[in-house]
């Protein structure tokens, strides 16, 4: 379904009078509309100016408008700015009423223009077709170089059973590769190192092949995105060394330990990639079989871990296929972005800053020794409970000394407002409530069922989005920074664990 939209807005905060500002950027070329509205910054009220403009000259635009005032939400993609404008959720489904727009054409059944759309209770995902891929190359002398080594081998697993291999003259195998993904057409592909290895050494070879890499759906070639991600036109390509990456309990992060962690099965020979040549040379049905395992894997990790995809991206708004892409405080934030578009926050740009330090929590040195009548007291998610309590948020806390209304933290030096709600507090409270409201839901289903394994991954996507706000007040990367916020929280919590000990 192809989407017109009809401009991409950002906002300025005009030096002088707001609507003076509004007439001069109403009459830059590029602008479809400009006018006066009123927003929040850092919990602050400000008029500022609302411009809509042609897609395509947002950039000219901006650069036209930068002296009348400061520039918010200008930086945001294009496809950012439509999911956030009209609260839609990836990885969810939508009731959409449509009008025909075309007969389609280039790789697409049909085209339409979007009246209208409505959530839907619906909770399990589609029947998707996934392929799990694998691919073997043959260096000449230790890592593979795209510019020198060929194909020589990619292996698929479908989900519908099927199993290919395709080997021989490279250029009938990338052709014959292409064809398969064409002829199958498949929703999502999943494979390790996809992002980092395997599909930018394809590309290297398909072109030095004269060959176009066209495993999308509109016969376009893999480009690369953001977060250093692949995109496929129409796919999901999905990088379990992404997934892994998350997990401390992995040591490496291979394909097999991540495997083993899920309790999925091993390969009969696991086999070192740098002795490949070697392998190749002396036993290359070996190889093969452990290509197809890899291949395999892939597929029934995805099949394992698919609810904890579709929830993650559904909750954040992170596209799924690059979900795990982005580290967690970018995750964090697109969810911070989408509260920030409800309630009227106006979004800050990232700024590069030194990573900073700050006092962390209380550690206690043990006691040697074997005691008796030990009682163990466990915090439910103290630093959330800490900032809900004292509405800890970037647009509350300040450095001492304290303006009237203003609760003062002796440990850390810094006040809190008390006479409003900050941003954060907001978001924080909408987490706890929906997923108590989610952990409700879920009592109606069988711990079996689907819905119930879907419900589980996004209570617990909630839990975790909870838990990482204060640690994202102090992240440099982060549009929402400040430090004292976090200082305060990790200084509360000492003091909520010293006075613990004491009583």
């Amino acid at each position: 379904m192809r989407v017109k939209v009809e401009g991409q807005r950002f906002y300025v905060v005009p030096k002088a009078d707001p609507l003076e500002a509004a007439r001069k950027i109403s009459n830059i070329s590029g602008v479809i509309s400009a006018q006066v509205v009123e927003k929040r910054l850092f919990g602050e009220k400000v008029s500022a100016v609302e411009v809509l403009c042609k897609p395509s000259k947002i950039e000219d635009v901006s650069k036209a408008v930068k002296d009348l005032g400061t520039l918010y939400e200008d930086d945001l993609r294009l496809s950012v700015r439509f999911i956030l404008d009209n609260d839609v959720k990836p990885a969810s489904w939508y009731k959409c009423f449509v009008e025909q727009d075309g007969k389609g054409g280039n790789g697409v059944n049909r085209t339409y223009r979007l009246i209208r759309m409505e959530k839907t209770e619906e909770l399990a995902a589609p029947k998707l077709r996934v392929v799990g891929l694998d691919f073997l190359y043959e260096p000449k002398i230790g890592t593979p170089i795209p510019e020198r080594d060929p194909v020589v081998a990619i292996s698929i697993a479908r989900d519908d059973g099927v199993k290919r291999q395709f080997t021989g003259e490279e250029k009938s195998i990338i052709k014959a590769f292409i064809e398969e993904v064409e002829g199958y057409n498949p929703d999502v592909i999943v494979g390790y190192r996809l992002n980092t290895s395997h599909w930018p050494y394809l590309l290297i070879r398909a072109k030095k092949l004269g060959i176009k890499l066209e495993v999308g759906r509109l016969k376009t070639e893999p480009h690369q995105s953001v977060y250093g991600h692949f995109s496929i036109a129409g796919r999901m390509n999905f990088d379990l060394k992404d997934y892994a990456r998350e997990i401390t309990e992995l040591e490496r992060g291979t394909l097999e330990e991540l495997a083993r962690f899920l309790g999925l099965p091993q390969p009969k020979l696991q086999l070192d990639e740098f002795l490949y040549p070697k392998y190749w040379k002396e036993d290359r049905e070996k190889v093969l079989e452990y290509s197809m395992w890899r291949a395999s894997a892939s597929l029934s990790i995805f099949q394992t871990i698919s609810d904890h995809i579709f929830t993650m991206s559904s909750i954040t708004g992170v596209p799924p296929d690059y979900v795990f892409s982005a580290a967690a405080g970018y995750r964090l934030e697109n969810y911070l972005m989408e509260a920030a578009v409800r309630i009227g926050e106006l979004i800050p740009k990232p700024v590069e800053r030194a990573l900073p330090t700050y006092p962390g929590g209380k550690v206690l040195t043990p006691e040697r020794g074997i005691h008796e009548n030990v009682a163990v007291i466990d915090f439910k998610a103290m630093y959330p409970s800490i900032m809900l309590k004292y509405n800890i948020s970037p647009d509350t806390v300040k450095r001492a000394p304290c303006p009237k209304g203003f609760l003062f933290i002796e440990e850390a030096g810094t006040c809190i407002a008390q006479d409003r709600k900050g941003f954060f507090t907001e978001v924080l409270e909408r987490a706890v409530k929906e997923r108590e409201a989610v952990r409700n839901i879920m009592k109606k289903y069988p711990k079996d069922s689907r819905e119930y394994k879907f419900l589980d991954a996004m209570q617990r996507t909630l839990k975790v989005l909870a838990n990482a706000m204060y640690g994202y007040m102090g992240w440099a990367g982060a549009r929402w920074y400040l430090r004292e916020g976090a200082e305060t929280v990790t200084a509360l919590g000492r003091r909520t664990i010293t006075e613990a000990i004491e009583l």
